[in-house]
C-alpha cells in the first residue's frame, strides 16, 4: 500500500474535528487579541522573547539581598548597588567568605536618589545610617589587589557591626570615588592597577563602586532549575547574588550573548561568573552548608571553565554559573517583565574568561 493511501485510510477513520474546533479556538483568540491591542497577529503567535523575572539590589557588599520591582542605572551601575562594604580591623573589604554571618545583615534603601541606609539583624535594633559627607574621614581600602577610597559612615554603624560580627568593622560608602582597574594578560589570576575613578576591568568605561569587576550579573532561572535536578537538596537564586534573573530562556542560553538589550538599552558580557565558596553559605542562616561542598561540587562536575565553549583550559578550579555585564547607559530603568533581545553572539574561538 502506498504511503498515500496509507494517510488517506487514517484520515477516514479519525475525526479531525475537535482538532480543527481547538486550532480554529487559539487562531480566532489570537486575531481577536490582535484587534484588541492593535498589535500584529504575527506579534502574538511568535514565541516570546526572554524577560526580566526577578531583579536584586546587594546594598551592602556581603549582606542580604534586596529584592526589587527595578533597577535604575546610574553613573556605577545599578543605583545603591553595592555602594556600601564592611571593612575589617586593616580596611580589608569583607565578604561571606571570611564572615558567613555578614548575610544576615539586612538593609534597606529608600527609593529614589536618596542615599541614607537601614540595618536590621537578628537580635540588634535597626540602625539608620545617613550617607556620608564630603568631610567624613576616606578610608582607603583594597579589593581584588585593586586600591580605592570610600568614605567612613561613623562610630555608631562600626559599633553596630562589630557587636553582631564579633570582629572589629565599619561601614564605608562610596558616593563617587571608586576604583581604576585594567585587566592584565594572561588572565591566569586577575590584577588589577589602583586609580582615581572605578573603571570595570572587563567593560572599559563601566563604573564600579563595591563590585567585583562589572556593574551587573544575569542568570537564567532555568539554569538554576539544571542544577536543582542534579541536587539532593534544593539551592535559592539567592545565593549566587545576582542582579537580573531571567525567565523564558533556556539553560545556560545567556553564555551564548555577547551583548543584549533591554528596551533601548545595551548591554554587553564580559566574562563567565566564576564561582568561589560564597554558594555555600545558607542565607537564611547565615552558616555553611553540608560538609560535601553542594552546590559548588556538583556544578564543579559539569561547569568547570575547562568543560565549555571557548573556555580557557587553565581555569580549571572555580564552576561557572552566571555572566557578568557592563553598560555604557548611566540612565534608564530596568524592570521586572521587560523583554530581553540577545543582540550579538559569541564567535567560536572567542574567549570568555
Amino acid at each position: 500500500m502506498s504511503p498515500l493511501r496509507s494517510v488517506l485510510q487514517w484520515i477516514g477513520r479519525v475525526d479531525l474535528r475537535p482538532r480543527l474546533l481547538s486550532l480554529g479556538v487559539t487562531v480566532a483568540a489570537a486575531v481577536t487579541a490582535a484587534l484588541a491591542l492593535r498589535r500584529p497577529l504575527k506579534s502574538l503567535l511568535a514565541p516570546r522573547r526572554p524577560w526580566v523575572g526577578r531583579l536584586f539590589l546587594f546594598p551592602v557588599k556581603g549582606a542580604a539581598p534586596v529584592e526589587v520591582s527595578e533597577l535604575h542605572l546610574d553613573g556605577l551601575g545599578f543605583r545603591h548597588d553595592r555602594r556600601w562594604a564592611v571593612l575589617g580591623s586593616k580596611n580589608e573589604v569583607l565578604t561571606m567568605r571570611p564572615c558567613p554571618r555578614l548575610v544576615l545583615v539586612r538593609p534597606q534603601v529608600s527609593g529614589g536618589p536618596w542615599t541614607g541606609l537601614t540595618l536590621s539583624a537578628p537580635g540588634m535594633p535597626p540602625l539608620e545610617v545617613q550617607a556620608p559627607g564630603s568631610d567624613a574621614e576616606k578610608l582607603a581600602y583594597d579589593l581584588w589587589e585593586v586600591p580605592g577610597t570610600a568614605r567612613d559612615c561613623g562610630p555608631e554603624a562600626a559599633r553596630w557591626l562589630t557587636e553582631f560580627l564579633g570582629r572589629e568593622a565599619r561601614l564605608a560608602y562610596v558616593p563617587a570615588e571608586a576604583r581604576d582597574v585594567h585587566l592584565r594578560e594572561p588572565c591566569k589570576q586577575a590584577k588589577w592597577n589602583g586609580g582615581d575613578e572605578a573603571k570595570s576591568v572587563y567593560f572599559p568605561g563601566s563604573t564600579i563602586a563595591f563590585a567585583d569587576a562589572t556593574p551587573g550579573t544575569i542568570v537564567s532561572r532555568t539554569s538554576l532549575d539544571d542544577l536543582n535536578r542534579r541536587l539532593t537538596h534544593r539551592v535559592a537564586i539567592e545565593r549566587f547574588r545576582m542582579n537580573i534573573i531571567l525567565e523564558g530562556s533556556a539553560a545556560y542560553e545567556e553564555e551564548s550573548w555577547r551583548s543584549f538589550g533591554i528596551g533601548e538599552k545595551t548591554f554587553v558580557m564580559s566574562r563567565r561568573c566564576e564561582r568561589c565558596t560564597v554558594p555555600l553559605v545558607n542565607p537564611e542562616t547565615g552558616e555553611r552548608g553540608s560538609s560535601n561542598g553542594e552546590p559548588i561540587r556538583e556544578l564543579r562536575k559539569y561547569r568547570l571553565f575547562s568543560m565549555l565553549p571557548n573556555g580557557d583550559p587553565r581555569h580549571a578550579i572555580s564552576p561557572i554559573f552566571g555572566m557578568k555585564f557592563g553598560t555604557s547607559c548611566h540612565t534608564g530603568v530596568i524592570r521586572v517583565g521587560d523583554e530581553v533581545t540577545p543582540l550579538t553572539f559569541w564567535k567560536r574561538g572567542d574567549r570568555t574568561y
